[in-house]
């Protein structure tokens, strides 16, 4: 059994990633449309003149409901259905089950939060790995535990 400690590895808030994010765009680029809750139907790209220059293409993005976007950049968060959004994409993509849990940090006097940690099991055991409690989320008291790399 071998173990891994990295004590400068992390962990993204994602919630907080985005609301970085978006100010970036905001303060960067002067500007920003964040469309939420949206079904998107199709994703494409195209040229606004003649010249290759990436700098002169555009995305269009068509929604559920009629509207179209055109953006020089685009996030798609579609999860497992990305490649049906971006299907040159899917060869590359494999959706597979993650098999996670949640549980109580320990509350005993003296102890210090635990740090993230990578267990690499016996050679035909699957590695397991764990994230710390995150005080700032709304469950604070939390460590996600969960299988590395596999398809259950």
């Amino acid at each position: 059994m071998q173990a891994l400690f990295e004590p400068g590895a992390g962990f993204v808030r994602p919630e907080l990633a985005v609301r970085y994010a978006i100010a970036d765009a905001l303060y960067y680029h002067g500007a920003a449309h964040i469309v939420e809750n949206a079904v998107v139907t199709n994703i494409s790209t195209v040229r606004v003149d003649g010249n290759s220059s990436t700098e002169n293409f555009l995305h269009v993005v068509d929604t559920a409901d009629g509207n179209t976007y055109r953006a020089r950049g685009v996030v798609v968060t579609a999860g497992p259905w990305a490649s049906k959004l971006l299907p040159e994409l899917d060869r590359h993509m494999t959706v597979t089950r993650q098999i996670q849990a949640w549980w109580f940090k320990p509350r005993y006097p003296g102890t210090s939060p635990s740090p993230g940690w990578y267990l690499d099991r016996a050679k035909d055991e699957i590695p397991i790995y764990g994230i710390p409690a995150d005080p700032f989320s709304k469950h604070p008291d939390l460590l996600k535990i969960a299988l590395h790399g596999c398809d259950v």
